[in-house]
């Protein structure tokens, strides 16, 4: 990871009050070791985030964010990095101070490089218990003094902008977290960064569609018999694939590479079949065991199998109360040994 520049603001409102306090810094943080701490925990909360929505500028609004961003993007000089977050702080800062309900918090705006890519990020953290920052008057900044009192529940909201997709004007360079429990910033923080609500897409929806394609695709070729997978094999490979990338991010090219020697293969099927996938997600990953695990727990029983097994080793026949059968002679003698030593014990 590679800073190139790394600069913070602080809004001082407290909660059920209208007003706050803009303090701008004038300059943008040295990178140093703590700088490098900072961003590489705030940018792993977009591999961490269980929610994340994807999305682009709406072109058609009224906010000026998007104008400000490519003004910069043109330049990607400090100078213009430090312009554009003090502008940008100062239209959140007028938005925030009209709503009773909002507190305030520190705004950290950072250009780095990671993951093979360029990213202009802004990150709304709220105050907690100990100093994040404080203001040094000599550099006219907010100094970063520690990363100890860094608590991701205090993320209200963050955006990360791909500089090399929003570049080629292609897909979802936008990415947002939305902290679930402080949702009083949430909505005006979308609005601000202009995000286009609209066409916004979520990992879950994502992995919904990559889940029924994968129902619905033409089983592939395996690479090592020549002849096609059966479906189960397949829905196996292909649900292990999204699950263990190491960046914990799919690349949709990348799976129809590894599936069927074509890049744009699944991305053609999904528009056919009317499905909404953009090209690069972070799979959600309690979709992905809903899929892959059937999970049960009643009356002090516990079961637990992957769907492919229904019908098969595991049966539910019959109409409300029915009954569940399931046929495994590994599982009948593993459980006849456990009682025998559970047996054994009560009797010494």
């Amino acid at each position: 990871m590679e800073i190139n520049y790394l600069i913070a603001h602080e809004i001082n409102k407290k909660r059920n009050e209208t007003g706050a306090e803009l303090r701008l810094s004038r300059t943008t943080l040295p990178e140093n070791e703590l700088a490098n701490d900072l961003v590489g925990r705030l940018d792993a909360l977009f591999t961490q985030a269980q929610q994340i929505s994807y999305s682009a500028f709406d072109e058609y609004g009224i906010q000026q964010f998007p104008q400000h961003f490519r003004s910069y993007r043109d330049n990607s000089s400090e100078e213009e990095f430090i312009r554009l977050s003090q502008t940008a702080a100062g239209d959140l800062h007028e938005e925030l101070q009209q709503i009773p309900a909002a507190s305030g918090g520190y705004l950290v705006f950072v250009d780095y490089a990671a993951h093979s890519s360029n990213f202009f990020a802004v990150f709304f953290l709220r105050m907690s218990g100990g100093i994040l920052f404080h203001h040094n008057r000599e550099t006219e900044r907010l100094e970063l003094r520690g990363t100890s009192y860094l608590d991701p529940d205090r993320m209200a909201m963050a955006g990360r902008i791909d500089k090399v997709k929003f570049g080629a004007g292609t897909g979802n360079y936008l990415w947002l977290i939305r902290n679930p429990r402080l949702r009083d910033v949430a909505d005006y923080f979308v609005e601000w960064l202009a995000a286009d609500t609209e066409s916004m897409a979520s990992n879950k929806s994502c992995t919904e569609a990559i889940t029924m394609l994968i129902d619905d695709m033409p089983c592939p070729v395996d690479p090592e018999t020549g002849e096609l997978l059966e479906r189960d094999e397949f829905k196996e490979r292909a649900l292990t694939y999204a699950r263990n990338r190491p960046d914990k991010v799919l690349n949709v090219a990348a799976m129809g590479r590894e599936f069927y020697d074509d890049e744009q293969y699944i991305q053609n099927f999904a528009d056919e079949q009317g499905l909404d996938l953009i090209e690069e997600f972070k799979p959600d990953i309690r979709t992905l065991k809903r899929t892959t695990q059937v999970d049960a727990f009643a009356d002090g029983i516990k079961l637990s199998f992957p769907p492919g097994l229904i019908n098969q080793l595991v049966k539910v026949e019959g109409r409300s109360p029915g009954r569940i059968v399931i046929e495994s002679p590994a599982l009948v003698d593993l459980i006849r040994r456990q009682l025998s030593i559970l047996n054994r014990e009560g009797l010494e």
